[in-house]
Parts: C-alpha cells; structure tokens; sequence
C-alpha cells in the first residue's frame, strides 16, 4: 500500500480582500483630509482634525482585519497526493499534478507573517498571520512540506508587488523621521 502519512497544521490567515478595501477607505480618507484644508484655516485645529481621523482610520483597520481573520488548517495529503486548504466554510484543494507553481516568503517585519501563493489555474493568496509562539514552527513545517512534495518553486512578478506593498509602511516612516529631522534641522539652523 501507499503512504498514507498526512501532515495537518493550523494557522489563522487574513483576506487580502480586506486589505484592498482599507486601501480604497484611506484613499477617501486622505482626500477628505486634503479637502479639510480648504474649511479650516488654524493649523492647530486642523492637525487635530488630522490626528483624529487618522486614529479613527487605524482603529478601523485594526478592528477589520481582527474581525476578518481565518482559522483554517492545511493538510498535505500523501495518498490524494493533494494539499487541502480549509478556511471556514470554504475548502481549496490542489491536486499536486495540477500546481504549475508556488511561493511562499516573509514579508519584511516578520510579525506581519508569511504570505503563500499557489499557482494552478490562477494565482490562490494565502496570508499567515503571527499569533501564537507556534507560528514559526507551522511555517517550518508548511514549507518543509512543499518543499518535498513541490519542486517548482519562483518568484512571480505578483509576489514583487506583494513584497514591494509591504515595504510601504516601512519606507514612509524613513520618509516621515527624515522630513522631521530636516524640518527642525531648518528651524535651528536657518530661521533667525
């Protein structure tokens, strides 16, 4: 008889869906800002309104992806010679003859998890989250998994755009310390 060995690991995912759609949120979100500019004139006020709607927007996404998050499982199935993603009521499987592809890799602080493309007919996203001390060892074994069971693992031009998005929270805040290192650089150097 075959092997009939599985190996079945939990994990808690986030949609991408709802990162799209806080995406589309803070965009109205800093035209409402910019459209502020024109009504209020104090800029003490207006940096309140800012730090206001800016809180609020954080708490929002914060509270959405919270409330969005999945507990599923993976099961490498030897005999099905299958992978079983199960995501409450919804349950992807991929036939390993079928994967033309995958992926799998950290995204730049390692907290904000791993993110696992496979390619069958089209492009399937799955987002691992960190939320317990095990979540280093589930991804261990995930990619020990497909590392022995898949060997056509690349990068697609999908996986640069998903690692080039997640460096945007880290270049913008080098952005925002160097503009306000500048700023008061200006003020005590050329201001009289």
């Amino acid at each position: 008889m075959g092997d009939k060995t599985e190996t079945k690991v939990e994990f808690v995912a986030l949609r991408f869906s709802t990162l799209l759609f806080i995406i589309v949120i803070g965009f109205f979100v800093l035209l409402g800002i910019f459209q502020l500019k024109n009504i209020i004139t104090n800029t003490t006020q207006m940096m309140y309104w800012v730090v206001c709607i800016g809180g609020l927007f954080t708490f929002f996404s914060v509270f959405l992806f919270w409330k969005t998050k999945i507990r599923g499982n993976i099961e490498f199935q030897n005999e099905a010679f299958a992978i079983q993603i199960q995501q409450k009521n919804q349950l992807d499987v991929f036939p390993y003859n079928e994967i033309r592809d995958y992926n799998i890799y950290n995204l730049p602080i390692k907290k904000m998890g791993v993110v696992l493309r496979i390619n069958r007919t089209k492009n399937s996203f799955y987002w691992f989250v960190f939320e317990n001390s095990n979540f280093f060892n589930t991804m261990t074994i995930i990619r020990n998994n497909l590392q022995n069971k898949l060997f056509s693992k690349k990068l697609s031009f999908l996986d640069y755009v998903i690692k080039g998005f997640f460096f945007l929270p880290i270049v913008l805040l080098v952005i925002s310390i160097l503009l306000l290192v500048g700023g008061l650089l200006y003020m005590i150097y050329f201001l009289e």
